[in-house]
């Protein structure tokens, strides 16, 4: 017999350091066990995307005075984000951007004036302000904000014609 590994030597080698393995419990633990449920675990702990909450200010057309005239001003936004319902003619009204990958995105319209839709995207309370053009809807955000520009991209795809 000249070959170089004899399978006989390799499988008393095999089940020799076997043997070893089983005599200590601890290494069985934490060489088997404990990696196994360590990944069973943080596979159930973080596998569910967590749903987002973003905030978006609509800036009232200039000769508005009630919620009502933003409604009329802002037509295709309500039938963009308001979905299949009437309007709501309270200061805030909610849309829900659904991804199984990414998690839901659920935005807060909310009607504002222009001072503080400024003091709230400044202190960080709102990501987007969102105002009507003359022929669009104009976006304004903070670039620094990554939250302000995922939010401006998203929504911005369903209105086309928009302007930063």
């Amino acid at each position: 017999m000249n070959k170089l590994i004899d399978l006989r030597q390799f499988w008393v080698l095999t089940v020799m350091h076997f043997k070893e393995i089983i005599r200590e419990p601890a290494v069985l633990f934490w060489g088997i066990v404990f990696p196994v449920l360590m990944s069973l675990g943080l596979g159930i702990a973080f596998s569910k995307t967590a749903d987002s909450q973003r905030n978006i200010a609509v800036v009232d057309a200039p000769n508005s005075q009630t919620a009502k005239d933003s409604t009329t001003a802002y037509p295709a936004m309500y039938r963009h984000f308001y979905s299949k319902r009437l309007p709501s003619l309270q200061s805030q009204f909610p849309f829900e951007i659904k991804n199984k990958k990414l998690g839901n995105i659920l935005y807060h319209f909310m009607h504002v004036s222009w001072n503080d839709a400024i003091i709230k995207l400044k202190r960080g309370e709102i990501n987007l302000i969102v105002t009507k053009g003359k022929d669009c809807y104009q976006y304004f955000f903070d670039p620094a904000n990554p939250d302000a520009q995922n939010s401006y991209m998203k929504l911005s795809q369903l209105d086309r014609k928009s302007v930063v």
